[in-house]
């Protein structure tokens, strides 16, 4: 029920972690919980591999690749 939300219109975008099943994880928050969706790179687009939900803490250590609130790719440093 909320998969196509978070692949629509995610709150951030973040780079898998090297070793891990996809590519790139999409995460978004609604009113009962914060969910993410892990995507794998196909031909021509982007395959679900997995979706569920997390807590606040689950995406740390992730490298941020876009946030909506600043709608700008992520900068480190």
């Amino acid at each position: 029920r909320h998969l196509k939300g978070i692949i629509e219109c995610p709150d951030e975008i973040y780079k898998n972690k090297d070793g891990k099943t996809g590519d790139i994880c999409v995460t978004k928050t609604f009113s009962h919980g914060h969910y993410i969706c892990i995507l794998e790179k196909t031909t021509p687009g982007y395959e679900v591999v997995t979706f569920f939900r997390i807590d606040s803490k689950y995406t740390n250590g992730y490298e941020l690749l876009w946030k909506r609130r600043t709608a700008t790719p992520h900068r480190n440093g």
